[in-house]
């Protein structure tokens, strides 16, 4: 909503046509040895992703990373919680860096 109502749909459409991928990372200071780790979420942008983008339903791209990652996609709570569980994190950081925090501290207790 950064752009005049008028220009939205348009700019909704061009990037829908020209986005490939989304890569982003959070750092996060290691506790198993001196350092940072970053967890790394991949969004790419499938059929489904740029309809998604195209129609400002982009609230729900996260399911779609969720349900796509046999293809590479991964969200930044399953990143990091992948790092915890392999015990480069703490649990405080996660929750604290999480996305959901919520939902990524209920998985974190499993």
């Amino acid at each position: 909503d950064m752009y005049p109502a008028g220009q939205q749909n348009q700019i909704r459409s061009m990037l829908a046509n020209t986005l490939q991928a989304v890569v982003s990372q959070t750092l996060f200071s290691r506790i198993d040895k001196p350092g940072m780790c970053p967890a790394v979420e991949i969004l790419l942008c499938t059929p489904a992703v740029r309809n998604l983008i195209r129609e400002s339903r982009t609230f729900e791209i996260p399911n779609v990373i969720e349900t796509n990652r046999n293809i590479g996609m991964k969200t930044l709570d399953t990143a990091i919680a992948e790092l915890y569980f392999n015990g480069m994190i703490g649990r405080e950081d996660a929750i604290a860096q999480a996305a959901y925090p919520d939902k990524l501290d209920r998985q974190l207790v499993a």
